[in-house]
């Protein structure tokens, strides 16, 4: 009567068990039907709202993902990521990345094959920089935000060139980033380019002077005047046997005295002279780096000091070597304009100098070089009076070296 329905019919029993009657329980099909259609329009709109806005969230947060990734895709980023990995594991140069608190965060292949000819065998990567590596200033690079470049540092027993800069990320410090490479390397092609360049000037002020020397003998034989022929050719015998035996003779250590030749023959063509003065045998050493480091040193202070006598009158140089104790005495004076007490001051700063810009760093590698000897330097100068470098170095005595 009351249409199609769902109907449910439960017994009524007593206490005692006797059924009493029925309890008829029903609802029409059609009610059941207004209420699940009242029910499902919210839902269909919540659901709606959620799809609407998640789809809206997606492309908002993919958007600023790829912003974040400059618009790579992931395949791309992929690809990119294998080829810094390829780059920084065959570089020459060991690489260290640290973040903002100082623990490394990255060391290729050549920063850990360093690492373990220091001895360190250790994993590198979340170590602190500092207590792996003392001698490191990444840790002052992220203090101070200013780069180290060039620096020279020891570490157990290895000499290692370190170039120290900052990692800024939108005018944020969130790192920095080391590369190093072992100085013999470098040091093998300093001293194939200093001895190249040294060879070629020696060999183009010899030929200067050999071609001053020809115009002179030309003269002379076209004037006829023979007797003043024969005393220049035998002036000029002597005067350079006894310019070259000097050397020779007492500087055993054949590129220190391969070098001092070459500078001399340069000086002089320069207008200015320059004295060798041996008061002992100079021996041959048994470390090669010292060497390097004396040519450094000695190249530098004499180039400053052609420098100091090129705007004087009197244009003399000279150096004199003392071997003593196992220690080489330098000392290297000139005839130049001197400097004031605050030049002195300040002098051995990188970057100082008194010829104009883009200077300054000859005495700079003079004094890294001397502290690397555990050398000694004196420096005497007045303005006008010129200058005196007096240099105390350690130098063993090659074993086999002979006098």
């Amino acid at each position: 009567t009351l249409g199609r329905s769902m109907r449910a019919f439960v017994p009524v029993y007593d206490q005692n068990g006797k059924q009493l009657g029925a309890v008829a329980v029903g609802i029409t099909l059609k009610e059941i039907d207004l209420i699940i259609h009242q029910s499902l329009l919210p839902l269909y709109f919540v659901t709606s709202l959620s799809l609407l806005s998640g789809i809206i969230g997606a492309l908002i947060v993919a958007r600023k993902v790829k912003k974040i990734m400059f618009g790579l895709e992931p395949d791309e980023i992929a690809t990119l990521l294998k080829e810094r990995s390829a780059m920084l594991e065959s570089t020459k140069e060991g690489i260290l990345a640290v973040d903002q608190h100082g623990k490394i965060k990255l060391a290729n292949a050549e920063a850990k094959r360093l690492f373990h000819n220091m001895g360190i065998m250790v994993d590198p990567r979340e170590q602190d920089v500092q207590t792996l590596l003392p001698s490191s200033g990444l840790k002052q690079v992220i203090e101070t935000r200013k780069p180290l470049l060039d620096r020279d540092v020891r570490m157990n027993g290895l000499e290692l060139v370190f170039n120290e800069v900052p990692i800024t990320v939108k005018g944020e410090i969130v790192g920095a980033i080391a590369t190093f490479r072992d100085k013999t390397e470098v040091k093998h092609l300093a001293e194939q380019l200093s001895g190249v360049k040294m060879y070629a000037n020696a060999l183009r002020a010899q030929s200067h002077e050999f071609m001053n020397k020809l115009h002179v003998i030309l003269g002379l034989v076209q004037l006829k005047n023979y007797d003043d022929l024969g005393t220049y050719i035998k002036d000029i015998a002597i005067y350079q046997q006894t310019e070259t035996n000097e050397i020779i003779n007492h500087v055993k250590n054949s590129v220190l005295a391969g070098f001092l030749l070459g500078k001399q023959s340069y000086i002089r063509e320069q207008g200015a002279a320059l004295e060798v003065i041996c008061s002992t045998q100079v021996p041959n050493t048994e470390d090669p780096a010292v060497t390097h480091d004396l040519i450094t040193v000695i190249g530098n202070l004499l180039n400053n000091a052609l420098d100091a006598v090129s705007h004087t009158d009197t244009k003399n140089i000279s150096i004199s070597f003392r071997y003593i104790h196992e220690q080489l005495h330098i000392e290297i004076t000139d005839t130049g304009v001197g400097l004031t007490k605050e030049e002195q001051d300040i002098m051995f700063d990188q970057g100082f100098s008194t010829k104009g810009e883009d200077r300054g760093f000859g005495l700079y590698f003079v004094d890294q070089s001397i502290k690397k000897l555990n050398g000694h330097m004196i420096v005497t100068s007045e303005k006008g009076e010129g200058t005196t470098f007096s240099l105390r170095i350690p130098y063993k005595q090659k074993e086999d070296s002979h006098d």
